[in-house]
């Protein structure tokens, strides 16, 4: 039993791949075949490629949003702080249980119709 591909005259490479090679347009690198000439398309990028892109982003100094507050002022000093990160931490994880425990427990379609401590908090 001889099975046949549906398309362009038998063929899946459409219209391009039914052509004689003579009549087939050329590329802007001159050539007629694909894959072949100038603009290839590799798999792999090149190593030295890779090996340079490596060693500039290790030459880059660590993102660090404190690079962008002014050198002086009490609000700066704050927002430097080890505590203020830790508090805004808790702050957020403590937010984070909340919004949990709200979901599971709160069964009211509106806020009005909710339970005291859900439209308090």
């Amino acid at each position: 039993m001889v099975v046949r591909r549906v398309g362009s005259r038998g063929s899946s490479r459409g219209l391009a791949g039914s052509l004689p090679r003579s009549s087939r347009p050329k590329r802007a690198n001159g050539s007629r075949e694909r894959g072949h000439g100038q603009h290839a398309h590799r798999i792999f990028p090149d190593i030295d490629t890779m090996k340079n892109e490596l060693r500039e982003s290790m030459a880059k100094p660590p993102y660090d949003v404190c690079n962008f507050y002014k050198k002086s002022g009490l609000c700066q000093k704050i927002a430097r702080h080890p505590k203020f990160e830790l508090v805004t931490n808790v702050v957020v994880s403590i937010n984070a249980l909340w919004i949990a425990v709200d979901t599971d427990k709160n069964r009211a379609s509106t806020l009005l119709d909710a339970d005291l401590i859900f439209q308090i908090l």
